[in-house]
């Protein structure tokens, strides 16, 4: 009871006449009994909390940013857990969330420190949230992965935020821990080709000279560029399939890539 008083508290369940609703509670998770929604719930409620404190603000938990994304690390592996995750932060935000660790509170943002502290936090959350969003999609199914991909690809494909395409590539391209040259994430096929077949459909040769503007001597050329860029993460690919080809390589069924984009992918440099 008490963990349905903290959804409620955090808005992730609403009252009624005195009863208390948990609304978008996966079917899965309610057959697996108690444990299941515990762990569901508790993605849900860090999902709050991290959004709270990188919009500057602090949850009503009192947890810190090391406190919450803690908790994410450890839990990632639990399906159920970065469904509550992925659902409650939205694959609409996914790719902004790790440009706003300059935003947390006790960062001025000023110093060469803050910069620094800032832009490591925004790798290690791109990590976490590769974690979840790969254990997330072994769980859907067609429709529901093709929400999610046309929801992240529709967030990275705007003017003013194809700066996300580099956050995007980072969460997707995860870790090669054991030195195989293989990424370890493990996504959902379906995900994957949805997720292939929309951001194939992102002007690449566009986004890439608007790149090229950032770094104009002029100031009026960079601006645009700026403009049309907006924030990115530095030392990532632009490239808009790099990510989804380094996350493919992993899962042998999803096997239906652009093949036209294949080498230019695997050997575009960062900015």
């Amino acid at each position: 009871m008490n963990r349905i008083i903290e959804l409620n508290q955090n808005s992730i369940a609403t009252m009624n006449g005195g009863t208390i609703t948990v609304e978008n509670v996966p079917d899965a998770v309610l057959q697996g009994g108690e444990n299941e929604f515990n762990n569901w719930s508790q993605g849900a409620l860090d999902a709050k909390d991290l959004q709270t404190i990188l919009g500057g603000g602090t949850p009503k938990s009192g947890r810190s940013y090391e406190d919450v994304t803690a908790s994410m690390t450890t839990n990632t592996g639990n399906t159920s857990y970065s469904v509550g995750l992925i659902d409650t932060i939205g694959p609409e935000n996914i790719t902004q969330l790790p440009l706003d660790t300059d935003k947390i509170p006790g960062l001025s943002g000023r110093s060469d420190a803050d910069i620094a502290i800032a832009y490591q936090r925004s790798l290690d959350l791109t990590s976490i949230l590769g974690e979840a969003l790969a254990s997330a999609s072994t769980t859907w199914g067609d429709k529901k992965s093709q929400e999610v991909a046309d929801k992240i690809v529709d967030s990275v494909n705007d003017k003013g935020h194809y700066g996300r395409i580099t956050v995007l590539n980072a969460i997707m391209d995860g870790t090669d821990s054991d030195g195989d040259h293989v990424n370890d994430l493990k996504f959902g096929k379906n995900f994957l080709v949805d997720m292939a077949e929309g951001l194939e459909k992102i002007d690449y040769n566009a986004v890439s000279s608007y790149y090229s503007y950032l770094n104009s001597a002029d100031p009026n050329i960079k601006s645009i560029g700026e403009n049309y860029i907006g924030e990115y993460l530095k030392n990532q690919s632009h490239d808009p399939l790099a990510g989804v080809l380094s996350a493919m390589g992993n899962n042998s069924d999803a096997a239906r890539i652009p093949p036209r984009r294949h080498h230019r992918s695997r050997h575009h440099t960062p900015i």
